[in-house]
């Protein structure tokens, strides 16, 4: 008891004499930690990873990736937070066709980084990727896609050709250029989704293209009109031949009983209907019957048929 009542008034002895400097020290270290607590704890999002750089170390640790949430480092260590989402961006640039005719281009693409080459990313790129690598790489794979096509070419081609040249072409600038020293097939960024949003000549080329695209689509309709003429021609003549055969054969056998045997025909054909008629027989024996045509039965009375003999 009495070592204890001893020990108490030799505390309280101590903090009377030293309140003033331990009041101070503890504010300090209050303000120590409020100041240094964004440096010692960092709050990775949802949907991002970081990287760590040590600057009392060996530089960018290649071996450390920070996850999802809370992350402890020493202040003087340097997190740098990077998204993993997939992001959309447009551009617009300026091209220029193979005849030397300026044009305007938007792009919209899609581009995202592989979680995992973070560090390698970070390393030799930096987190301003978009503005140092993906822009200038989508910019030239689209001129060199363009440059190909004249400018009539390029304002009648299909888009998708070009969506497709120039995502193909991208994705290849990307693997040759940005893969780190000393390693090959390493990606570090992936670009897909290209798609060209709008693809515009100055206001009098348009129209002047616009006008040649309809002449030649009307210079092609006069093509198939051509081609359906000379096939009628061809038919009219083949037709003609026939006729002109027809009758070399029935010739030998006598024009006019053909006549007369076409007439009996088609007198059988009118005589066959069920409308009233007057039938008036030729003069002579080889004289044909014409047949008049009568009304309707179903709309008129029924009236006889006459026989006049002249």
């Amino acid at each position: 008891m009495g070592f204890l009542n001893r020990y108490r008034g030799a505390c309280l002895v101590f903090l009377r004499k030293h309140t003033l400097s331990l009041t101070v020290s503890s504010l300090i270290s209050l303000a120590l930690i409020v100041v240094l607590w964004s440096y010692l704890f960092h709050f990775i999002p949802a949907g991002h990873k970081a990287v760590v750089y040590k600057r009392l170390g060996n530089g960018t640790d290649m071996s450390v990736i920070f996850e999802e949430g809370i992350a402890f480092t020493w202040p003087w260590d340097k997190v740098t937070v990077y998204t993993t989402r997939i992001q959309q961006q447009t551009i617009s640039i300026d091209v220029l066709t193979s005849d030397r005719l300026k044009s305007k281009m938007t792009i919209s693409f899609q581009y995202s980084v592989y979680p995992y080459n973070l560090p390698l990313l970070h390393k030799f790129i930096g987190p301003d990727y978009l503005k140092t690598i993906i822009e200038p790489i989508i910019e030239s794979s689209a001129r060199e896609a363009v440059a190909r096509y004249t400018a009539a070419d390029a304002f009648t081609t299909d888009i998708g050709k070009l969506n497709q040249t120039i995502s193909l072409d991208t994705s290849n600038l990307i693997l040759k250029r940005i893969a780190p020293t000393g390693l090959t097939e390493v990606r570090l960024i992936s670009i897909n989704d290209v798609q060209v949003v709008k693809f515009s000549f100055p206001t009098d080329v348009e129209r002047a293209l616009e006008d040649k695209a309809v002449e030649l689509a009307k210079a092609e309709a006069y093509t198939y009109k051509l081609l359906a003429e000379t096939k009628e021609a061809e038919r009219k003549q083949i037709e003609a031949t026939g006729i002109r055969n027809f009758q070399k054969t029935v010739g030998d056998w006598s024009t006019e009983n053909y006549l007369r045997w076409r007439g009996v025909q088609a007198t059988t054909a009118l005589a066959s209907s069920s409308n009233s008629k007057i039938i008036i027989f030729g003069q002579g024996q080889s004289g044909l019957p014409l047949i008049l045509g009568g009304t309707d039965t179903e709309h008129s009375e029924k009236k006889p048929t006459s026989l006049i003999r002249p």
